[in-house]
């Protein structure tokens, strides 16, 4: 899952809600821009900005959290994060080649390679 899938999946779940989709944007631009790091942790996420570092766990200690606002950038931060993060990583089918080993003696062994495996 790219980025932009998961923005745009967020803000399918948030239809109809303004502050979260600002709060998806907003979040989306600063990480796109680098601006927004976000370290995920065991138990919660570590959000760094240019505003501070905020630990969050569903609530944070935030000026935004203080003045009682629900949909904050950085909790909308954490959550594209994991959506990346849970996205299943397809790994390419291996390529199979196969060649013939000689020797003085004509033909002696057929190798087989497939990705990193040699039979």
């Amino acid at each position: 899952m790219t980025l932009n899938a998961a923005v745009e999946t967020a803000k399918a779940r948030a239809a109809g809600n303004a502050k979260w989709i600002r709060a998806i944007d907003r979040a989306a631009a600063g990480l796109q821009s680098g601006e927004l790091i976000v370290t995920l942790l065991a138990h919660d996420a570590l959000v760094t900005s240019p505003n501070g570092s905020y630990r969050v766990n569903g609530s944070c200690h935030c000026a935004a959290a203080q003045n009682g606002h629900r949909e904050r950038y950085h909790r909308a931060a954490v959550r594209l994060t994991e959506m990346l993060e849970a996205a299943p990583v397809v790994a390419p089918a291996p390529r199979i080649t196969r060649s013939i080993e000689r020797n003085y003696r004509g033909p002696a062994i057929t190798v087989y390679r497939a990705g990193c495996f040699t039979v």
